[in-house]
Parts: C-alpha cells; structure tokens; sequence
C-alpha cells in the first residue's frame, strides 16, 4: 500500500494530538491543601491532636486531653461553639482555619459537716475551683458556741469562726463542730447549817434551772442573792436561765421566831416557863463567843488533869443504836468542863448565859409553888419537878408512842416493864417544852457515863477552886437536885436568857 503525502499528513497530526493530550494529562497539578491550626484557650489546660494541612473536604480527628484539674469545653471557631465532645471528625473547608480547644478549670464540691446539726450555719460551702480562695464564716446558734473546724479524720485544722484556704483539685469534706457549753451551778446557804439548797451541778446555757432553797424548820428564807451579793428572788423555788458561765447563788435565812442560834448556827428551841426563858436543847457549841475553840479531843488522863475549858461527846461505841458522834451530838448535845462555863467570852448565844443557882431555884420554886409540884422523892402523889421537864421519850413509857420509844434520845426506864409503876418508874412529862435530855457524864476519871439515866446541868456558880455547883436529875429521880461537882466533871449546859 502505498501513502500518499496527504494521507501521511493527516495521520501525523493526529498522533502529535494524541501525544500532546498524553502530556498534559501526565503534568495536571495535585489539589491544594490548606492549613488547619488549633489554639487552646488556656495554655496549661490540656493538649490536643490534629491541627496540620489537609485538603479541602478531608475528615480530621480532632482530640482534646484535658490535664489534671482541667475539663474540656468545647470546640470554637471564633466566638461559634462546634462541639462540646472533645473528639470529633472535622470536614476541612476550602481554606485555611484556626480552630479553638476550649478548657476550663474541674469544679469540685466543699461539704461542711455542722456537728451537732443545730449547733449553727456555715457559709460559704459550694462548688469551687481548684485555686479558689474560699472563706467558710461558722455562725452559732442560740446557746451555741464554735468550737474549731476539723478535717475528715477529726483533726483540727483551725479554732477561728472565719477559715479561709485555697481549693484544692479535690472534693472536700470539712466538720463545722459547735457545742451548747454546760456551766457549774453553785449553791450556798447562808448560813451554811440553816438551808439545804438543790439543785447545784452542771446546766447547759440557756436551759431552764430551778433551784430550791429547803431551809430548815426552825428558820425562815428570806432572798437569793448571785455572788455580787444582788438579791435576784424572793421565792424560795427560783427559776432562771442559765447563762453562759458558771453562777453560784446563795439562799439568805433567819430565825424562826421561837428559836435563837450560837455562834456556830445551832438553833435552839427557846421556851418561857414564868418569867424565865430557857433553851429546849442541851448546848453543842463548839467555840466561844470570841471566835476561840473549845478544846477537844482530850484524851480521859488529859480531861481529867485540863484547867482550861473543854468539851467532848459521848463516845457513840458505848450507845446502842447510835453510829457516830454526829449522832450523839444531835441526840444528846456536848459535854462540856466547868471551866469553859466560866470561859470570859461565854459560850451561850449572845444575850443568854448558864444560869446560877439562883435561877435554878427560881425555875424550880415556879413550878413547885405556881405548878403545885413536888421537888422530892418522898412525896409521891404530886407530879416532880424534874418529871414535869424531862423528855417524855423514854423506853416503856406508859404515855404511849411517841413517847414510849427505844430511839434515841430518850431516858431509859428503871423498871423494864410497861405494868409496873411503882415508886420508882419516874416517868418523863416534858410539860413545858424543857425536855431534858440524859446526856450522862464525864466522871473522875475521864470517862463517860449514865447516858439515857441522867441529866446533870451546870450552874455558873463556883464552890471553891476546884469545885462548882450543878443541878441533876435520873431516870430513877423526880427531883432537879443541887449538889457540889468537881469542875473537871463533864455536864450538859442549858441556858437562860440574861
């Protein structure tokens, strides 16, 4: 076959075409790729991946770490949020874009524990930042008082009412700790012997407190007073408030009318028999009108050789039925020396005396000759004096209870049997209130005696140096009798008024 130039031609032209076409489609450019940068908002906040170049229409993960104490937010572009997870699949546009990893500091709850629940408020307790300042102000109830903020495990951590600190990257738990405060409640009476006031002890502040003031019988309340000597009541039962500190009050008496007291707040009964007024008690003082002491505790060969005044009691271990000295100094009085009789300062109350054999004789002469008694033991038809002013509490009293008792005090009978009242069963009257007692006595040689069979009563009229006058009387006796007595002797002591 054979080709003509034409057709050469035109074959040669085509092929440079395919060529060239060839060409260009080997040379054609990739697509462009554009710039994807990520900000964080806070620098130290966390980290993130997949900023770099990407073309146009890619799927970018982008993935946010937050760092500790942090959380992710969101994701921006400018002031457009995108998304809040933090990692996403991102279509890159057609162009270059920042984007923005947003952060934010973890939000972390402060509880307060208020212990006990109604101690108080607390302010301040929420959610926080890590790093906040926070300030908790504690608040007291009423009758409440702070006490200290303590942690979890109970330690204090801080005493003012105002804690401030920074939050840490952690929830916290903190105790508020209050307590309604107990204050000591002190009672007095004044004085002390006169009152029994109740109720003294610990009271929480603003609790309601009665108090009692008790007073004895023979004595009459008068006031409360606090220890600024204020008179708070006049009601023998006072209620109050309890403040918030410790208080005492004291409860104020005097003296019934009837009743006198000596220098230690012994209260004595006082009776009027004629124109005489005695007390009703055998004397239990223990000092003299000065202040001084009595001496006491004298052994029998000390009392026996003492020429200064003195007193003892009746040793409890020789009386059935009593169990300390108290006891028998509350049944049978003291016994007390000639000596402190005749004591310069006295040791009756202030304005009575011990009296003399004259007033002695006058007591008796009164009932004898105004009473129609006998003062003997030959007469037995009339009443004896001594019968008319003994106790009538005595065992076997044909009286009948109370009278009849075996409990102390009271005068033994000579007779032990409840039928027999011959001449010699001398039975207690107490017709006038004098209620003689049988305290016994302190004999020659220091030692008691004769407790529940008789009554020996000082006068203050000496003999000699060593003796001196007393008046006695026994449970087999209807007589108050004279007779001299050694000044060391030991006797009970009634006084007259001067």
């Amino acid at each position: 076959m054979r080709f003509t130039n034409s057709t050469f031609h035109s074959k040669s032209i085509g092929f440079l075409l395919s060529l060239v076409f060839l060409i260009y489609g080997c040379i054609k450019e990739d697509p462009p790729l554009y710039i994807l940068n990520i900000n964080i908002n806070i620098d130290e906040a966390g980290s993130v991946t997949g900023a770099g170049e990407y073309t146009s229409g890619s799927e970018v993960i982008l993935s946010a770490t937050a760092s500790e104490g942090y959380e992710f937010d969101y994701w921006s572009k400018g002031d457009t949020i995108l998304d809040t997870q933090h990692e996403i699949t991102f279509i890159m546009p057609e162009n270059d874009i920042t984007l923005i990893a947003n952060f934010r500091k973890s939000e972390y709850s402060l509880l307060v524990n208020i212990i006990p629940e109604n101690g108080g408020v607390v302010e301040g307790q929420g959610d926080y930042q890590h790093g906040d300042n926070v300030t908790l102000i504690a608040k007291s109830s009423d009758y409440h008082r702070f006490l200290y903020w303590t942690n979890q495990e109970g330690q204090i951590i801080e005493v003012d009412s105002v804690y401030s600190f920074e939050m840490p990257m952690a929830n916290k738990i903190i105790n508020a700790v209050f307590e309604r405060p107990k204050y000591f409640l002190s009672l007095f009476a004044s004085p002390q012997s006169w009152g029994n006031p109740e109720h003294t002890g610990y009271y929480y502040w603003g609790e309601e407190v009665i108090i009692s003031a008790n007073p004895v019988d023979e004595v009459d309340f008068i006031h409360w007073t606090d220890r600024d000597e204020t008179v708070v009541s006049t009601q023998e039962a006072f209620s109050f408030i309890m403040p918030a500190d410790s208080v005492s009050y004291t409860a104020w008496f005097s003296l019934s009318d009837g009743f006198i007291a000596d220098i230690d707040y012994n209260i004595y009964p006082v009776i009027t028999i004629g124109n005489q007024q005695w007390i009703a008690k055998n004397l239990v003082v223990t000092r003299y009108n000065d202040g001084s002491q009595i001496i006491t505790g004298l052994s029998p060969q000390e009392w026996v050789g003492n020429t200064e005044g003195a007193m003892t009691v009746y040793s409890y271990e020789n009386i059935n039925g009593l169990n300390s000295q108290d006891e028998v100094v509350q049944a049978y009085g003291r016994l007390y020396n000639w000596y402190a009789v005749n004591h310069p300062s006295n040791l009756c109350p202030a304005g009575w005396s011990v009296p003399g054999i004259e007033q002695w004789n006058q007591l008796i002469n009164y009932l004898v000759s105004v009473h129609d008694m006998v003062n003997n033991e030959s007469e037995t038809e009339k009443t004896g004096v001594a019968n008319a002013l003994k106790s009538c509490r005595q065992t076997f009293s044909p009286l009948g209870p109370p009278c009849q008792t075996s409990a102390h005090p009271r005068w033994e009978t000579f007779i032990e049997d409840p039928d027999f009242e011959g001449p010699n069963m001398q039975v207690g009257l107490d017709l006038f209130g004098f209620s003689a007692l049988p305290g016994g006595m302190i004999g020659n040689y220091g030692f008691p005696r004769e407790i529940g069979q008789s009554a020996q009563f000082w006068s203050s009229d000496p003999i000699d140096e060593d003796g001196a006058y007393a008046f006695l009387t026994a449970y087999v006796l209807q007589s108050l009798t004279q007779y001299p007595k050694l000044k060391k002797f030991g006797f009970s002591i009634r006084c007259i008024q001067d």
